[in-house]
């Protein structure tokens, strides 16, 4: 973590299948490159919007909310949408589930 740290990058949490590193966008390269170069793997470095605050959803609201998000990624024309809300993990697994 430490060298992870020192390459410049803001933040680092363990997910899934590895870590999730964060850092400002114009380092975002030279983190990549300075992981690469101590060996460490980068799977995917990629740019994305983090929500500063987000807004809490439940029951319908929800699943209304989750609907236009899958509408609109199913769009030829958007390339990715990015939301700020935050649904409870039971309530996102049931309204996916459908």
């Amino acid at each position: 973590m430490i060298s992870v740290l020192e390459s410049g990058a803001e933040d680092m949490r363990e997910v899934e299948d590895g870590y999730e590193i964060t850092t400002a966008p114009d380092e975002l390269g030279q983190v990549k490159t300075d992981l690469e170069e101590q060996g460490i793997p980068v799977e995917e470095a990629e740019l994305t919007f983090v929500p500063q605050t987000t807004v809490p959803l439940a029951g319908e609201e929800a699943k209304r909310v989750l609907r236009l998000i899958q509408s609109l990624e199913e769009l030829e024309d958007v390339e990715a949408v990015y939301a700020n809300f935050d649904i409870p993990p039971d309530v996102m697994e049931e309204a996916t589930v459908r």
